[in-house]
């Protein structure tokens, strides 16, 4: 990750944490919360800019060097999974304008983001590993800064951000939404255990435990829970048609990724017992299982791998 931008990541987290600190102190005066954020951000820009050495003028320049002129990839490979990112975002995007206007969401469509993500992360991690770890940090930055506006009703931002997002809103979430950031946070967070390798080098199996038990399988577990489920747990709303659903999903998922990382000859057994866990786990989590599912996945692909 520091191979592309050296201190990016921890410059952009410390003046989130500052902005974040800052909001709460002026949050009966959202208004100057506008003056905040462009304060942290420029001086994230000159404190930046000096640490690698340049002008704050030359960042601009920087970035786009960096980013499509890049040392470590080859050029075309690196526009092309650009360009699908790009259309990923857009795609989110028009999603979540659709269903805004549409006045209602269900689990179903809150899947759709689970699409997208792990569409993003596998390309990534597949082409240019170390660029997706760097995405993702900035990325996670990036949504809890708009949170942030939503939450204290930032003029003139707070209140389409809350006509767009709140439609989206989940049982778990309460003042704060904090499902997106729980979801983007689950994906990647193998990524904060194990430096995905430079380009051209197999990902580890491991990394890819966010995406299987939360892009893959709990998006199957809602989608068949949902239109095939009619057995449930006991004392649980979510059903064993969800979880058999989760389970062969995972199964399937694991497989079909398997050729392509550090691990091609993982047998059948592990892949089935880690599946079967984390399906099992899911079922009996309550929160935070977009949190819990990528840990426990991690842990037990690291062990059998």
């Amino acid at each position: 990750m520091t191979s592309y931008h050296p201190y990016l990541v921890e410059v952009a987290w410390s003046s989130t944490v500052i902005l974040v600190g800052v909001a709460g102190v002026l949050s009966r005066h959202p208004v100057l919360i506008n003056g905040a954020f462009v304060a942290v951000v420029g001086g994230a820009f000159v404190v930046y800019s000096s640490l690698i050495g340049i002008s704050p003028f030359n960042l601009l320049t920087h970035f786009y060097q960096v980013l499509l002129e890049p040392r470590y990839i080859d050029h075309s490979r690196r526009s092309l999974l650009l360009l699908f990112w790009v259309l990923n975002l857009t795609a989110t995007l028009l999603f979540v304008i659709f269903v805004s206007h549409s006045g209602r969401s269900s689990s179903v469509h809150r899947k759709f983001f689970h699409l997208t993500l792990s569409l993003v992360f596998i390309s990534g991690l597949l082409i240019d590993g170390p660029l997706l770890a760097l995405s993702a940090a900035l990325l996670l930055s990036i949504f809890t800064i708009l949170e942030l506006f939503r939450y204290h009703s930032v003029p003139p931002w707070g209140e389409p951000l809350n006509r767009y997002l709140e439609v989206f809103r989940d049982h778990q979430d309460g003042d704060l939404l904090l499902t997106p950031l729980f979801l983007l946070a689950g994906v990647f967070l193998p990524l904060v255990f194990h430096s995905p390798p430079p380009p051209s080098v197999a990902p580890p199996i491991q990394l890819f435990a966010g995406v299987i038990s939360v892009g893959v399988g709990d998006s199957m577990a809602a989608l068949v829970g949902s239109t095939l489920g009619r057995n449930r747990w006991p004392r649980r709303s979510k059903t064993v048609e969800g979880s058999v659903g989760m389970f062969l999903s995972m199964i399937f998922g694991l497989f079909l990724i398997r050729p392509y990382t550090a691990s091609p000859y993982l047998s059948l057994l592990p892949i089935t017992v880690v599946s079967f866990v984390l399906a099992a786990l899911e079922a009996f989590l309550a929160n935070v299982d977009n949190i819990v599912l990528p840990l426990v996945g991690y842990s037990l692909l690291t062990w059998v791998a």
